[in-house]
């Protein structure tokens, strides 16, 4: 199978490339007009700038090519198969949630063969610098002990996308978790700050038979950061 991943410096897409051995990549420095000659099995686009920006902010130029114009350039490449990560925040009317419902209109509308995935928070040993790695650490977030999160792992996207199914859509555990509980299970003394955040109340497409719990603790146990804390 012949596969092309953006998004390959860290998180998913890090992860997609060493499952994906030998597949092509798209990153800062090797756009996808590189690759417009080829042709592609699968392609997966999971670069983007999560960058949490009100309306009020001055929103840079780069975050605005790193969620959308760069999704436009990804849907020239020849492929059979496209599949865009995207996020269950696009629902918000954030600019970032905004960005990601522009990034699926596009891909709906240039390939027909496509899935569009929304996760909620993704626990992988290459996920960037969050709230929940700040938890493992002990160090301190602004985020309250009863804000509620919903994780699911790379191996459960990775899992969607080996399926071969297709459409938009949405991918949680059936639980939830506060961060409360996530420093509990974590045996952390986090400092947690006064802003709460509550997880979108979707529904999932997928029944993963598991809780955002089963998730942490899987986690913990792939990773050995239970031994570490």
């Amino acid at each position: 199978m012949k596969v092309l991943i953006s998004g390959v410096n860290s998180g998913l897409g890090k992860y997609l490339s060493e499952v994906y051995q030998g597949c092509d990549q798209v990153t800062r420095d090797v756009g996808p007009e590189n690759f417009l000659t080829q042709e592609y099995d699968m392609v997966i686009h999971c670069a983007a700038s999560v960058a949490h920006y009100s309306w009020d902010d001055e929103i840079p130029y780069q975050f605005l090519h790193d969620n959308i114009f760069l999704t436009n350039k990804m849907l020239d490449l020849k492929c059979e198969k496209f599949v865009y990560i995207s996020s269950i925040d696009q629902k918000k009317d954030t600019p970032y949630g905004v960005a990601k419902r522009l990034s699926e209109l596009l891909v709906k509308q240039k390939k027909q063969n496509h899935l569009i995935l929304r996760p909620v928070a993704l626990l992988g040993k290459y996920m960037r610098k969050n709230s929940f790695q700040k938890i493992l650490k002990s160090l301190p977030i602004g985020l309250t002990a009863d804000s509620v999160m919903n994780y699911v792992l790379y191996e459960d996207v990775l899992n969607i996308i080996k399926q071969n199914n297709n459409g938009t859509l949405t991918l949680r555990c059936k639980e939830d978790i506060t961060l409360r509980e996530v420093a509990a299970l974590a045996n952390s003394d986090t400092k947690f700050g006064n802003f709460k955040f509550v997880i979108e109340n979707v529904d999932s497409d997928f029944s993963l038979n598991k809780t955002s719990k089963d998730s942490i603790i899987k986690f913990l146990e792939l990773t050995n950061e239970a031994g570490n804390l």
